[in-house]
Protein backbone atom coordinates (compact mmCIF):
# COMPACT_ATOMS: atom_id res chain seq x y z
CA UNK A 1 0.00 0.00 0.00
CA UNK A 2 1.14 3.79 -0.72
CA UNK A 3 0.55 6.77 0.92
CA UNK A 4 -0.97 9.76 -0.81
CA UNK A 5 1.30 12.96 -0.20
CA UNK A 6 -0.59 16.28 -0.21
CA UNK A 7 1.72 19.10 -0.67
CA UNK A 8 0.46 22.41 0.57
CA UNK A 9 -0.21 25.72 -0.61
CA UNK A 10 3.13 26.62 -2.05
CA UNK A 11 3.20 23.56 -4.36
CA UNK A 12 -0.84 23.81 -5.77
CA UNK A 13 0.45 24.75 -9.59
CA UNK A 14 -2.35 24.59 -12.22
CA UNK A 15 -0.97 22.19 -15.65
CA UNK A 16 0.55 25.58 -17.14
CA UNK A 17 2.44 26.65 -14.20
CA UNK A 18 3.79 23.30 -13.48
CA UNK A 19 4.91 23.18 -17.47
CA UNK A 20 6.12 26.99 -16.83
CA UNK A 21 8.47 25.42 -14.33
CA UNK A 22 9.33 23.03 -16.08
CA UNK A 23 10.90 24.58 -18.86
CA UNK A 24 12.40 26.94 -16.61
CA UNK A 25 14.38 24.74 -15.08
CA UNK A 26 15.14 22.73 -18.45
CA UNK A 27 16.64 26.31 -19.66
CA UNK A 28 18.63 27.18 -16.59
CA UNK A 29 20.41 23.81 -16.16
CA UNK A 30 21.54 24.15 -19.79
CA UNK A 31 23.05 27.30 -19.34
CA UNK A 32 24.65 26.66 -16.15
CA UNK A 33 26.37 23.88 -18.22
CA UNK A 34 27.23 26.10 -21.32
CA UNK A 35 28.61 28.50 -18.90
CA UNK A 36 30.88 25.89 -17.05
CA UNK A 37 31.80 24.40 -20.74
CA UNK A 38 33.10 27.93 -21.60
CA UNK A 39 35.19 28.40 -19.00
CA UNK A 40 32.70 30.81 -16.76
CA UNK A 41 33.14 28.49 -13.71
CA UNK A 42 34.74 28.38 -10.44
CA UNK A 43 36.03 26.08 -7.83
CA UNK A 44 34.58 26.40 -4.17
CA UNK A 45 36.35 23.06 -2.68
CA UNK A 46 36.04 20.35 -4.70
CA UNK A 47 32.48 21.75 -6.30
CA UNK A 48 32.78 23.51 -10.07
CA UNK A 49 30.05 26.22 -9.72
CA UNK A 50 28.84 28.87 -12.19
CA UNK A 51 30.89 32.40 -12.05
CA UNK A 52 27.84 34.80 -12.65
CA UNK A 53 29.50 37.82 -11.57
CA UNK A 54 32.45 37.05 -14.30
CA UNK A 55 30.25 36.25 -16.94
CA UNK A 56 27.83 39.24 -16.64
CA UNK A 57 30.77 41.65 -16.12
CA UNK A 58 31.83 40.53 -19.97
CA UNK A 59 28.48 40.87 -21.44
CA UNK A 60 25.88 43.10 -22.02
CA UNK A 61 22.14 42.96 -21.40
CA UNK A 62 20.85 43.80 -24.65
CA UNK A 63 17.38 44.84 -25.28
CA UNK A 64 15.48 46.58 -22.45
CA UNK A 65 13.07 45.70 -19.97
CA UNK A 66 9.57 45.24 -21.91
CA UNK A 67 10.22 41.80 -22.59
CA UNK A 68 7.47 40.10 -20.27
CA UNK A 69 9.48 37.91 -17.99
CA UNK A 70 12.37 40.53 -17.60
CA UNK A 71 9.22 43.45 -16.62
CA UNK A 72 8.16 40.73 -14.15
CA UNK A 73 10.76 40.13 -12.39
CA UNK A 74 11.55 43.70 -11.98
CA UNK A 75 8.30 44.38 -11.07
CA UNK A 76 8.41 41.66 -8.29
CA UNK A 77 11.60 40.93 -7.17
CA UNK A 78 11.89 36.78 -5.91
CA UNK A 79 12.52 36.64 -2.20
CA UNK A 80 15.27 34.60 -0.60
CA UNK A 81 14.24 32.07 1.97
CA UNK A 82 16.43 32.97 5.27
CA UNK A 83 16.17 31.55 8.64
CA UNK A 84 15.40 33.62 11.83
CA UNK A 85 15.89 31.57 15.19
CA UNK A 86 13.79 28.49 14.36
CA UNK A 87 11.99 29.69 12.19
CA UNK A 88 12.19 29.81 8.45
CA UNK A 89 11.38 33.03 6.82
CA UNK A 90 11.31 35.62 3.52
CA UNK A 91 13.68 38.47 2.68
CA UNK A 92 12.85 40.70 -0.46
CA UNK A 93 16.21 41.14 -3.08
CA UNK A 94 17.57 44.29 -3.00
CA UNK A 95 15.65 46.63 -5.54
CA UNK A 96 16.62 46.43 -8.96
CA UNK A 97 19.48 49.15 -10.06
CA UNK A 98 18.32 51.51 -12.48
CA UNK A 99 19.22 50.15 -15.41
CA UNK A 100 18.78 47.10 -14.54
CA UNK A 101 22.02 45.15 -14.30
CA UNK A 102 22.80 41.69 -16.16
CA UNK A 103 24.22 40.31 -13.13
CA UNK A 104 21.06 41.46 -10.74
CA UNK A 105 18.70 39.72 -13.21
CA UNK A 106 21.18 36.64 -13.08
CA UNK A 107 21.21 37.06 -9.33
CA UNK A 108 17.04 36.89 -9.45
CA UNK A 109 16.58 33.80 -11.89
CA UNK A 110 19.04 31.80 -9.86
CA UNK A 111 16.72 33.11 -6.66
CA UNK A 112 13.96 31.41 -8.52
CA UNK A 113 15.80 28.63 -9.91
CA UNK A 114 16.70 27.51 -5.88
CA UNK A 115 13.13 28.51 -4.71
CA UNK A 116 11.61 25.88 -7.46
CA UNK A 117 14.12 23.65 -6.99
CA UNK A 118 14.57 23.78 -2.65
CA UNK A 119 10.71 23.70 -2.64
CA UNK A 120 10.74 27.38 -0.71
CA UNK A 121 8.14 28.38 -3.39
Amino acid sequence: MTENIILGQPFSLSPEQACLCYKFMREFSRFEFALKQTGYSKQRGEQLIVDWRRFANEHQLVGNSDFTAVAYILQSPPQRQIKLADTLGWKAMAAPPTPPSLFWLLDAAYVVRNNLFHGGK
